[in-house]
């Protein structure tokens, strides 16, 4: 509850100083407390990436040692699945910072990201925590389903046939008399 009114007040505080902004000039003081709002903005949107790429690799470590350990009929599958979940994780973690870095590390930023889920800041900064942990999954199980079943993944495209000509084959001509 605690965190909640922390952003909740430091959320007011800044709609707060941006309004005394627009009516008065810009003092030293004014200037050092919107750079700390600001670095504790940056600081939550960080510790978004942080978590998320913590929770990522937890959850494919989990899923490693509950369900891509000790596969007898398939080892191979497995395998893969393992290194699979590992890359989801990394590609979450790495879509959460390019997010932040391209719509900012600031509250706007957690927004702008939270309004592709249907939400404000509060969904930007879990969309940036979660996205590891659901890529993990995701990118895990599609690699164990894909090495598994390969011979029925590239049964659904049939293979190349050669064409048969279409125009009959002339008939020899008939043997001299």
């Amino acid at each position: 509850m605690k965190k909640w009114l922390i952003a909740g007040s430091l959320v007011v505080s800044m709609s707060c100083i941006g309004s005394s902004y627009a009516v008065e000039p810009v003092s030293t003081t004014s200037e050092i407390s919107g750079v700390a709002i600001a670095a504790g903005v940056g600081a939550v949107a960080a510790s978004s990436v942080v978590a998320g790429a913590a929770g990522g690799i937890a959850t494919a470590y989990q899923m490693n040692e509950k369900m891509f350990t000790n596969c007898p009929d398939q080892q191979t599958a497995c395998d893969a699945a393992k290194l699979g979940t590992y890359t989801g994780a990394g590609l979450g973690t790495i879509w959460g910072i390019a997010c932040l870095a391209v719509e900012g590390a600031n509250l706007v930023g957690l927004a702008s990201i939270g309004s592709m889920v249907g939400g404000g800041i509060a969904a930007g900064a879990a969309t940036v925590v979660v996205a590891p942990v659901v890529a993990a999954a995701a990118i895990g199980g599609a690699t164990y389903w894909v090495v598994k079943d390969w011979s029925y993944v590239t049964g659904l495209w049939p293979e190349a046939t050669p064409e048969t000509s279409a125009t009959p084959a002339t008939p020899a001509a008939p043997a001299a008399p």
